[in-house]
């Protein structure tokens, strides 16, 4: 809730059009509509299971990302990533107990 604030201060303060959304992503992806999105960033609670987290994405793939877009899911280090079917791995990269998976 505090980052969500923090978020729109920001958005506010730099003039910016753009909007906040706090709710789960399974939500947020049942409910909005087909939009295309150039960069996805997958953040989810690390104790959420990697195969959901692969199929939240595969979701994304489908009905929210430009062909090309660019998507990095954070995981924590000791449970490597496995991308969807669709999305081509590009490289990760591990920052102590946090790893960062980049794919297209």
């Amino acid at each position: 809730a505090r980052a969500a604030v923090v978020v729109r201060n920001n958005i506010k303060a730099l003039g910016a059009h753009a909007s906040v959304t706090r709710v789960t992503a399974e939500r947020y992806l049942r409910d909005s509509p087909p939009d295309a999105f150039g960069l996805e960033l997958v953040d989810p609670p690390y104790a959420v299971p990697t195969e959901q987290v692969a199929a939240l994405v595969a979701i994304i793939k489908k009905a929210f990302a430009e062909p090309e877009a660019l998507f990095v899911v954070e995981r924590a280090t000791r449970d490597p990533f496995v991308w969807p079917e669709g999305v081509e791995p590009l490289r990760h990269k591990a920052y102590g107990d946090t790893t960062l998976w980049y794919g297209h």
